[in-house]
């Protein structure tokens, strides 16, 4: 019985000295979490002497490529591994959206009015379609058609084949003052949803443009973007505003379940027990899907966070004027960071590997490692 206890007490102080992370009754070593450079690159075709860019483009990883556009002058392919440059496209104004890839097609909006549909592997145009105004939000392609929105308002669905114009649906703008940047469109059983700067959530017929309802999640105060791409999760609608809420919403009918005063500008991220929320004053916050209840926060060092990515356990997310950071997934705790020098607008692109890619606001792109 004495041999028992002394074991049970040697392996208690053990689990102390070793600092051991003990949860459900096991005891697991917590081991020291770093991001370690693999390569940076220089994104820009030229020397850009103004001040830094607010970048918004995710990293896209297609194949053997990461793609990335700037906000300067070009959307260019890379490869993943080494960093090598495959090609570099020309782009008036840059490109801020994120891009999609469809076997060897890119499709991706531009900030010179053009929506474009490009070769992967040499960056040649394949056709391109005028859109008249910055195409801020990153398209999604189902079927035959790609859907996205622009800058101003105007949702527009064209063949992905050939770039002729499907519907359009145009939004006039009711305030003066918004936010620069425009939702991602989900689709869902033949329904695509999508947000808009005036805080109208709306579901439309994906085919035809037909809309199937609008819920208004404006608030009375000063910015009531839905910037963020409508997170489809368990048979609910999840969607935050800039400065008001988060919402979650019957995808039927647009009907409000229950909302808590968590708004953002960025895609809700997610892991099976909990929602996590980049808020417009500076934090990161972990949300009940069920019932709204907030489990904890994280208070962002300087400026906003990305959209936080879930990966093994932890969230990777980017600080727009300070660092590139891991926090424990349950808890929020801090498990490493990472400071490029100029801040991270981008949100993070983190493979299972555990490599994270991201464009910093001085247009360089990163592959980062999380190494223990």
């Amino acid at each position: 019985m004495k041999l028992l206890l002394y074991g049970t007490i040697l392996f208690a102080l053990g689990c102390q000295s070793l600092k051991l992370n003990c949860e459900s009754g096991v005891c697991q070593k917590r081991e020291k979490l770093k991001f370690s450079r693999v390569w940076a690159k220089d994104t820009k075709l030229s020397n850009n002497l103004s001040s830094k860019k607010f970048q918004q483009a995710k990293a896209l990883i297609h194949d053997e490529y990461v793609f990335i556009g700037n906000a300067i002058d070009s959307i260019t392919a890379f490869d993943k591994t080494t960093g090598t440059l495959i090609w570099s496209k020309y782009i008036k104004g840059g490109v801020e959206s994120t891009a999609t890839a469809v076997k060897n097609i890119l499709y991706f909006s531009a900030n010179d009015g053009f929506f474009y549909a490009v070769d992967i592997h040499t960056g040649k145009t394949k056709w391109s379609a005028p859109i008249r105004f910055e195409g801020l939000g990153a398209p999604i392609v189902s079927g035959q058609n790609v859907y996205f929105l622009t800058g101003n308002n105007v949702l527009i669905a064209l063949d992905r084949f050939n770039g002729q114009q499907r519907w359009i649906y145009s939004r006039t703008e009711s305030s003066e003052l918004t936010i620069r940047g425009a939702s991602k469109p989900a689709i869902l059983n033949g329904k695509l949803y999508v947000g808009f700067s005036d805080g109208a959530a709306m579901a439309f017929n994906a085919l035809t443009g037909a809309v199937i309802w609008e819920q208004n999640l404006a608030t009375s105060l000063k910015y009531n973007d839905v910037d963020a791409k409508p997170l489809l999760l368990g048979g609910s609608l999840y969607l935050p505003n800039y400065d008001g809420h988060l919402y979650k919403l019957n995808p039927n009918n647009g009907q409000v379940i229950w909302k808590v005063d968590v708004g953002g500008p960025s895609t809700v991220g997610f892991n099976k027990d909990l929602l996590f929320v980049s808020t417009s004053d500076s934090k990161v916050v972990a949300v009940s899907p069920e019932t709204g209840d907030i489990k904890w926060e994280y208070k962002v060092k300087k400026g906003i966070a990305s959209t936080p990515v879930f990966h093994k356990g932890m969230i990777v997310f980017t600080e727009s004027d300070a660092d590139v950071v891991a926090l424990e997934a349950h808890t929020g705790r801090k498990l490493a960071t990472y400071t490029t020098g100029f801040g991270v607008s981008a949100p993070v692109n983190v493979t299972d590997q555990g490599h994270v890619y991201f464009i910093s606001r001085d247009a360089i792109l990163w592959n980062l490692k999380l190494v223990r």
